[in-house]
């Protein structure tokens, strides 16, 4: 069964202190490091401070050390269907780019199956997480983390953090607007670099990705137009991207990822409790 965010806060209000003192016991008593199998196999099961999500007979470890990361976890496979399924479509030679990764739900997913995975995630607390769930499940050679932000320019600036709970988002960079482009007043500011697509595949010498998801909370278009020779190149099949249709400029991406040879497979609205309300959908293009 599937809990409410609000649920799960309150549970985790009632039992995190209790948990927190024991797992100091335990860490003590039994030389808890959580940098091995183990170690977290035992956590997960004594306090609960991991989560699973099953995959036939694989199963995933994610750290839960909050609501949010937990509602992450339990709504794996009910919240974004059609990017489960469009994942399980990739090919074991296939290279992946993960374009605001969070704390790695499908990096990781993607990871068992692809050759590559590259993950972007520029919010350090959610990059911390990233890497640490990277590490547990065992994919730290076949999948790396940059705590960048992508947009059109190779530049320094900041990202506006909507709130400073790892697993949240909601975050933009160098700018104050939200992902409904209204404007919003963060918690802190933190200092961040980017990079254009190009410049990571064409100058700096990344592999080409064959697949790309692109969820970054408003700054979809920024990310695209910095990405023009790199979404003509042929080894690029798919991406995926979160679009708001109310905005114009999120419309016009459409177009642009027509123009660059690719037409839209699958479009699936869907409701996140942490974006309110909205026409936020998920659209796959695949190149024609």
């Amino acid at each position: 069964m599937v809990h409410s965010l609000s649920e799960l806060n309150k549970r985790y209000l009632v039992l995190s202190r209790v948990k927190h003192i024991l797992l100091k016991v335990f860490s003590f008593l039994f030389a808890l490091n959580f940098s091995n199998k183990w170690s977290v196999a035992l956590s997960s099961k004594l306090f609960g401070l991991t989560a699973e999500i099953a995959d036939g007979k694989k199963r995933f470890v994610f750290t839960t050390t909050n609501p949010i990361l937990l509602w992450r976890v339990k709504t794996f496979y009910s919240k974004e269907p059609e990017t489960i399924e469009w994942i399980k479509s990739f090919k074991s030679d296939d290279i992946f780019f993960d374009i605001g990764a969070n704390i790695g739900l499908y990096t990781t997913y993607a990871g068992d199956r692809c050759k590559k995975v590259y993950a972007f995630e520029p919010e350090a607390s959610n990059f911390g997480l990233l890497n640490k769930n990277i590490q547990i499940n065992g994919l730290g050679r076949k999948v790396k983390a940059y705590c960048i932000a992508i947009s059109d320019e190779n530049t320094f600036n900041t990202i506006r953090l909507s709130s400073l709970t790892p697993g949240s988002a909601l975050h933009s960079f160098a700018v104050n607007k939200d992902s409904n482009g209204k404007e919003f007043n963060p918690v802190f500011e933190q200092g961040c670099i980017s990079y254009t697509l190009d410049s990571i595949v064409y100058d700096i010498g990344f592999e080409v990705p064959n697949h790309i998801k692109v969820d970054v909370d408003g700054l979809e278009p920024k990310i695209l137009n910095g990405s023009m020779r790199l979404l003509k190149e042929k080894r690029l099949k798919s991406i995926l991207v979160e679009l708001n249709m109310k905005l114009l400029q999120d419309l016009e991406i459409i177009k642009l990822l027509k123009e660059c040879g690719f037409d839209v497979y699958k479009t699936s609205e869907y409701h996140m409790e942490e974006k309110g309300k909205g026409s936020v959908v998920n659209m796959i293009f695949e190149r024609s």
